[in-house]
């Protein structure tokens, strides 16, 4: 009889995992912009997971980004519409020497938030060079809160 619990309560385990994972969609982002920072810091950009909604904070992030180097360059958009869309931005450390990077792995949406899993790479380049990996990308908009976990 206890076998025949057992059995019934892992089945049970399963198929409620199995229903989570039914329950939450990928979400494919459209990448803005994934490289560093090269300002030795004077961006004044902290380490930080951002959700941008309008387009006041967006030129103010883009302004910080542009004030040593014209960064948003290399930006595959400029222009979003904030009616449809809305920003997630992340920002590593600063770093002392290249080879490091971050990297949004996935955006998940399950019934009440927006998972982000965030990967770091860290290592110790021999390239004496301060920089400040990110990560900017836009997602449809959402009224669900936007949960970061570093993997």
């Amino acid at each position: 009889m206890k076998n025949v619990i057992l059995i019934l309560f892992v089945f049970c385990l399963l198929i409620s995992c199995n229903k989570d994972e039914e329950n939450t969609i990928e979400i494919i982002p459209i990448l803005i912009s994934k490289s560093e920072l090269y300002g030795n810091g004077e961006e004044e950009i902290n380490q930080s997971n951002l959700v941008i909604t309008d387009s006041v904070n967006w030129v103010e992030l883009i302004m910080k980004m542009d004030s040593v180097n014209n960064t948003s360059n290399s930006f595959t958009e400029i222009d979003v519409d904030f009616s449809q869309f809305q920003i997630i931005a992340i920002f590593d450390e600063i770093r002392p020497n290249s080879g490091s990077s971050i990297e949004i792995l996935s955006i998940k949406e399950d019934e009440s938030n927006i998972t982000v899993s965030i990967g770091f790479i860290s290592s110790n380049g021999d390239i004496p060079v301060i920089n400040q990996p990110f990560h900017i990308v836009k997602i449809k908009k959402t009224e669900k809160p936007v949960v970061f976990i570093d993997s």
